[in-house]
């Protein structure tokens, strides 16, 4: 049985429903790949605000700074995807002023995003689970603690409606959902990449 835990040095993909972990990276690797996640995290805001839509929001709905840290809670260790978690959205807000400081939905979305790779790193460390439930676990989590900080928002921040928030929570699950689809391809390239070093 392939070793997935964080701490794994070895990078195995014995089965679809097993992706590896690629932990116990060089620091070089795991600085670049770290790297990589910062910029593709950059990139994904710009390449779907250049979709045209009637939906003008469409960033709310399809979460563009959740994937790369999703990503990161799979391909780096726990320092760096939580790093990631955090950065991400602070690097977001210095180069785009998105997403806003006030009311602070760039706090909301470090936080969702440190839940997230929390709960994949535990579902894999301390679960019998596959990727997929991993994943599941890491997605329920950032819905749960965007749930709780909106309604904390909505409530003594923005006084919007605690249905509106509620709402806005929901759709990002279809965002969420995306990373079903993009995972194995993407931890496919980042294997591939390791083993060509």
């Amino acid at each position: 049985m392939p070793d997935l835990s964080p701490d794994s040095h070895a990078i195995t993909d014995t089965t679809p429903r097993r992706l590896p972990l690629c932990a116990g990276l060089t620091i070089q690797n795991e600085l670049t790949r770290f790297a990589v996640l910062l910029t593709l995290g950059l990139a994904l805001p710009w390449l779907i605000h250049l979709v045209p839509v009637a939906h003008s929001n469409l960033g709310v709905v399809l979460m563009p700074l959740a994937i790369p840290v999703v990503l990161a809670a799979f391909v780096l260790p726990l320092r760096s995807a939580l790093a990631v978690a955090v950065g991400l959205p602070a690097v977001s807000v210095l180069t785009s002023g998105m997403p806003p400081l006030w009311p602070p939905i760039a706090g909301q979305v470090v936080v969702e995003g440190l839940a997230t790779v929390a709960a994949v790193h535990l579902a894999l460390r301390h679960g019998r689970t596959g990727w997929q439930g991993a994943l599941l676990a890491g997605l329920v989590a950032n819905r749960l603690v965007a749930l709780i900080t909106a309604l904390v928002i909505a409530e003594t921040v923005t006084g919007e409606s605690t249905l509106l928030a509620t709402i806005g929570v929901a759709w990002g699950c279809v965002g969420l959902s995306v990373n079903f689809l993009l995972l194995p391809v993407l931890i496919r390239l980042f294997r591939e990449d390791s083993r060509g070093r």
